[in-house]
């Protein structure tokens, strides 16, 4: 995994030559992806099978099918142009996020977007 997001900073490197901060990679026993500020370290997002607090944006799935959905997101944003693409992160991509509609779309099997 860790040579996937080496690979995944290189690639926003050369998209971004501006940016300076870049995604790390920390290991750890659990098969989960976590994604924390830092410090003072805080988690923002959960890639995994375990439903974290509300606060936390979370993504029910393994770390392998979350890596390569990131990955293939990754791809397609930068494809587009991202950052500089008006609307490329699709409908209502610019509208808050709405962590409880998310799960409860999840839960409820249907797409719509928070």
């Amino acid at each position: 995994m860790k040579e996937h997001v080496q690979d995944l900073g290189i690639r926003l490197g050369d998209a971004q030559p501006a940016r300076t901060m870049f995604p790390a990679f920390s290991s750890h026993e659990r098969d989960e992806i976590l994604v924390d500020t830092t410090p003072p370290v805080q988690t923002l997002a959960l890639c995994g099978v375990t439903e974290p607090s509300i606060d936390i944006l979370w993504l029910p799935m393994t770390a392998r099918e979350a890596w390569q959905t990131i990955a293939s997101m990754t791809t397609d944003l930068l494809d587009a142009g991202y950052p500089g693409c008006l609307g490329c992160g699709g409908p209502q991509s610019e509208q808050p996020w709405n962590e409880n509609q998310s799960r409860k779309s999840m839960t409820e099997g249907t797409e719509t977007a928070p």
